[in-house]
């Protein structure tokens, strides 16, 4: 705990602040659609991304019974989020995957939990999204508790 009414520990709040103010953003933001349709699917992948679950199921896969074809919810999903579907998946299959490698979940488990064939496929996406590979990101305390 830091204390108040300690000089060192005040100092060392307003460099904390400094840091967390100036800290460049993750990029793991995204914005979830609004339309019934769209929110479908972005809720059928939400669930496919859980512990244990795996997100393998293909976009007409997860349009399947929605009454939108896989056509329609690319165009949906890039007019109600910003961004086409997958990069949006992708977008949030790293949102999973940061929580859970804080969990401790080891790297391959949350590889294959967010859909991927290989652990390399998996650390590829996280360093070209992160800047770091998953076994760094936590070494460097980023996501500890």
């Amino acid at each position: 705990m830091l204390d108040d009414g300690c000089e060192e520990h005040r100092a060392l709040t307003l460099l904390l602040l400094a840091r967390i103010i100036h800290a460049p953003p993750l990029g793991l933001a995204i914005r979830m659609p609004v339309g019934p349709r769209a929110r479908g699917i972005a809720d059928r992948l939400c669930r496919a991304l859980r512990p244990g679950g795996m997100d393998t199921a293909t976009l007409a896969e997860l349009t399947r019974g929605l009454g939108v074809s896989a056509r329609t919810a690319e165009r949906l999903f890039a007019k109600e989020t910003g961004m086409p579907f997958g990069r949006w998946r992708q977008q949030a299959r790293l949102q999973f995957a940061v929580r859970r490698l804080a969990e401790a979940v080891p790297v391959g488990a949350v590889s294959l939990e967010c859909g991927y064939d290989s652990v390399s496929a998996f650390v590829t996406m996280f360093k070209r999204s992160l800047g770091t590979t998953p076994s760094r990101y936590c070494s460097a305390s980023i996501v500890r508790n």
